[in-house]
């Protein structure tokens, strides 16, 4: 499971409580700041705070990560 956070000043934080959880049911989990986050970087172009740049951050996570069917289930 890939948990995303809402907007760029989000942070994975809130996930954290599902730690106690996931693992006990064996659900394999995934969480990361996206850029602009507090724990990623912050950089200072304008020009990336577009819907279609975040969507393409996601995709290239799932990519890296192996989930093949995500994309598949979804549709």
């Amino acid at each position: 499971m890939l948990l995303l956070h809402g907007s760029p000043g989000g942070t994975h934080e809130f996930f954290e409580s599902f730690d106690g959880f996931f693992p006990k049911e064996s659900i394999a989990y995934i969480y990361f700041d996206q850029l602009g986050s507090y724990y990623s970087d912050q950089p200072n172009d304008n020009r990336l705070w577009t819907t279609e740049r975040f969507v393409d951050e996601v995709e290239q996570v799932r990519i890296a990560l192996k989930f093949d069917n995500l994309k598949s289930d979804l549709q």
